[in-house]
């Protein structure tokens, strides 16, 4: 039990760091390739703007069991006492890790810090299984950056049904990806 408190303070003070430096490189940094081993490079403020942090299960607004920071339960995966702060932690880590590989997989241009962490919430948020035959990855894909901010705009609906909420959420990609 020691040695995982010592995981999660040790994550904690690498979250702690890029929030207050930044990440390597700075803000003149290269564009990050869309593929490669690290997947450390992204921002995680969306994530957890948006999900917010739920110690016990409750309904997503598809309907999904989620807990922690949005993270989406499993078949077979079952938290009935809920879970701790350094739970979630792990949990998002492995989701957005999971994301940031799908991204790298899916996008097949250079991307930017910013842009590559606006795409990562994006497909956090709705799954690679859902956006990988979107029309917004078949023009980036074609280098069409700039249709990156109305493509993000029309992902915005829950059941056929708009969402403020996501239209809010797709408004801050929309943002990051720009600046």
């Amino acid at each position: 039990m020691k040695w995982l408190f010592l995981v999660a303070l040790a994550a904690l003070a690498w979250f702690v760091y890029r929030k207050i430096d930044g990440p390597p490189g700075g803000a003149g940094a290269a564009p990050l390739p869309p593929s490669g081993d690290d997947v450390a490079d992204y921002s995680d403020a969306l994530e957890r703007k948006w999900e917010g942090l739920q110690l016990k299960t409750y309904p997503d607004l598809a309907g999904h069991p989620t807990i922690g920071f949005g993270h989406k339960l499993q078949p077979g995966e079952s938290y009935p006492g809920g879970i701790s702060v350094v739970q979630a932690e792990a949990l998002l880590k492995v989701d957005l890790d999971t994301a940031a590989a799908a991204v790298r997989d899916h996008v097949k241009v250079p991307l930017g810090e910013n842009q590559f962490s606006a795409l990562l919430d994006w497909f956090f948020n709705l799954g690679a299984g859902k956006v990988a035959g979107s029309t917004l990855l078949a023009k980036l894909n074609a280098g069409d950056y700039a249709a990156v901010p109305s493509e993000l705009g029309r992902w915005d609906y829950v059941g056929g049904q708009p969402s403020d909420g996501l239209a809010s959420r797709r408004a801050d990609e929309i943002a990051l990806w720009n600046s």
